[in-house]
């Protein structure tokens, strides 16, 4: 016999089970909650159920999909349930029912809202009991504005009792916070919108009185404020904080989206604005807020993408376009995945293949933490259709996705290779790299894919994460090599260095999409050697295309004699031949060769018939990431009124976030490079 939830039985209920019990006749089967029941009363065997962890609330949610569940989707579900496999269970179906948990490319994905199915919500309010009125306005004020102080919310002995709250150390301070999740969903449910203003209008004070001494007190305030529809000038000096602040995410993003209130006489101010500063921040605290926190475009203002892709004026890349475009030509990306719903690659995608990496199966789904396969990919063939949308080196070629893991073992590199070279790609980024000694397997697997005619590109390496060497993978004879260079075209201190580096190219703050789940507005904006291998290959697709009769040899040659030379005019170990420029590759009068200039491959003897896809594919590491968007593009007009000193001070900030160069042979500077031609 199984009962559920026995501690809910009424007397009369309880007593077929308790004589089966004393029986000792059949076997029964009790749950309940921790504390009573039959099984406290007859010292029955009991086996208290831990809430379950990441990775197995994960299990049970894929085997009742019986679909790959996104890490993106898990991780909140768990958040919400706290691996309570009842709660984990109510909230997908709430979610399948409501649309918020939907299956995409062959995954399922949760878009944010947490649905609340009547079921769910009886199942919170049965196991949050009764309340009194003292102990609902207290779980009420902590529904607006967990965690509080203790001496902000009455009375807690029975609510802790009763394990509706919890209280935890915050330094010196005691602080209360709802016991779980989800009980602040239901009790806000429960609220009516006047109640709910006024609630968080009284808490807006009672900070207010206090000082707003801690940090985050104004940003949460002004929060509450903007819930409640609330004027005040504390707005502007919140929106001001905005920008630097690493707190609640949605307070932020409404902060920064929202206009900044008229200067109305209200009752509340944490700190005093004096009429100049509060008329100053009137005018550039939203726009500041917008630029360099969420990179959302307000209403009036459409986000300018391709004004931040700063390295497009540099290497001449529109100039470029108009005499190749890639047309014809596919790139294979080895990365992590390929998120094809981003708007910049809507249709660049073809059907891919994945190598230990099950979640992609056609190499389609970006698995990667930081979206950085869908990063390389835009930066390469990003469509550019408007100013919104990136525009990748080669907006005309087609992108193979192959995904790997980001550990991911020998053999699963070198079948990815391998697999690009029998499907179709004429270049393999790889954007990734390897330390120690090589895999066999993978050296022979970038040799199958030389010999059949591809231009192999790889990256360097970045110091931060591999040191100063050259990845083994990037210095195998006849790979493009390819280091990082700065805004100037001089080598970008974070990138490896070594006699193998064949060419450099931008790798400082180089925009790229990613998708929604890593950055609400679906661009970043990484630095590293991946980004600068990525455009190389997007190089590489414009000369393949603008002389489809040229072997991979040739293709390679023409790239590093037309690149831009370090001021000596020799290669260098930092930026290889040069810095590369694409305009030239396609204009300049380059002799043919043989052989790969980088050694390896198969010589040439007469010349290879087109190089276009010679085939469709069969089924359909990383950089920092940046900030989001080069938020500074969405705000391009309202920047006008933003003071100079703001905007100085805010360069010389995001100049430090890369490492000083290693001593070089000159003095400890490295060689210059001539500007970008």
């Amino acid at each position: 016999m199984a009962v559920d939830d026995e501690q809910l039985l009424d007397n009369a209920s309880t007593a077929a089970p308790e004589q089966l019990v004393r029986r000792q006749r059949t076997a029964v089967l009790l749950t309940v909650r921790t504390g009573g029941g039959l099984a406290a009363d007859h010292g029955l065997p009991q086996s208290d159920l831990a809430p379950l962890p990441t990775d197995q609330t994960n299990e049970l949610l894929e085997r009742t999909l019986d679909v790959p569940v996104e890490p993106a989707t898990a991780d909140p579900i768990w958040q919400a349930s706290e691996g309570n496999p009842l709660l984990v269970h109510e909230l997908m179906a709430a979610g399948r029912a409501g649309g918020a948990l939907e299956q995409q490319a062959g995954r399922w994905r949760w878009d944010g809202r947490l649905a609340l199915s009547a079921r769910l919500t009886d199942l919170i309010r049965s196991q949050m009991g009764e309340l009194s009125q003292a102990e609902r306005g207290v779980l009420e004020m902590l529904s607006i504005g967990e965690p509080l102080s203790v001496t902000a919310v009455g009375p807690l002995e029975t609510l802790q009792a009763r394990e509706l709250v919890r209280v935890r150390q915050d330094g010196r301070r005691s602080q209360v916070w709802l016991a779980h999740p989800l009980y602040g969903e239901v009790v806000r449910a429960d609220l009516g919108r006047l109640r709910a203003n006024r609630l968080r209008r009284e808490l807006a004070d009672d900070v207010s009185a206090a000082g707003g001494r801690r940090r985050g007190d104004v940003l949460r305030t002004a929060g509450w404020l903007l819930d409640s529809n609330s004027p005040a000038e504390l707005l502007a000096e919140a929106a001001r904080q905005a920008y630097g602040a690493s707190g609640s995410w949605p307070v932020n993003t409404q902060l920064a989206t929202t206009p900044t209130p008229p200067q109305e006489a209200v009752g509340l101010s944490l700190h005093n604005v004096s009429s100049w500063r509060r008329n100053l921040v009137s005018a550039t605290a939203a726009a500041l807020a917008v630029l360099f926190l969420t990179g959302t475009a307000s209403p009036a203002v459409a986000a300018d993408v391709q004004a931040g892709q700063w390295y497009l004026t540099a290497l001449r890349v529109p100039q470029s376009q108009t005499i190749s475009r890639g047309q014809g030509i596919t790139v294979a990306v080895i990365d992590g995945g390929v998120d094809a719903t981003v708007p910049a690659l809507k249709g660049q995608v073809l059907q891919g293949t994945q190598f230990g990496i099950p979640q992609s199966p056609n190499g389609t789904v970006d698995t990667s933490a930081k979206g950085h396969g869908t990063a390389m990919a835009g930066t390469i063939a990003g469509t550019g259709t408007s100013t919104s949308v990136e525009l990748g080196i080669a907006p005309a070629a087609k992108i193979l996705p192959i995904a790997v893991p980001e550990k991911y073992s020998d053999q699963d590199l070198a079948q990815a290779i391998r697999w690009a070279a029998d499907n179709g790609a004429n270049v393999v980024n790889l954007s990734l790299g390897e330390n120690g000694r090589l895999a066999p397997a993978i050296a022979a697997a970038v040799q199958y894919a030389q010999n059949r005619n591809i231009v192999i590109v790889a990256a360097a390496g970045n110091v931060d994460q591999t040191g100063t060497a050259v990845s083994v993978l990037a210095g195998l004879p006849g790979v493009v090599a390819v280091s990082g260079a700065d805004k100037k075209g001089n080598f970008w201190s974070g990138s490896a260095y070594g006699p193998q580096v064949a060419i450099s190219a931008p790798a400082v703050d180089v925009v790229a999409p990613v998708p929604s789940r890593v950055y609400a507005t679906g661009y970043a904006q990484p630095s590293g050697t991946s980004s600068a291998t990525a455009i190389v290959s997007g190089c590489v697709a414009l000369i393949r295309a603008k002389f489809p009769s040229m072997d991979a040899n040739n293709v390679i040659n023409r790239l590093i004699k037309t690149a831009v030379p370090p001021s000596d005019k020799k290669r260098s170990i930092y930026l290889g031949f040069g810095t590369v420029a694409p305009y030239r590759a396609l204009t300049e009068d380059v002799p043919t060769v043989t052989t790969n200039p980088l050694g390896g491959g198969t010589p040439t003897t007469t010349p290879s018939t087109a190089t276009g896809s010679s085939g469709q594919p069969t089924s359909g590491n990383n950089d920092n990431p940046g900030p989001n968007l080069i938020p500074w593009l969405i705000g391009a007009g309202i920047c006008l009124i933003v003071v100079l000193a703001i905007v100085i001070l805010i360069v010389v900030l995001l100049s430090r976030r890369h490492r000083q160069p290693p001593p070089g042979p000159y003095g400890g500077h490295f060689p210059p490079a001539p500007p970008y031609q």
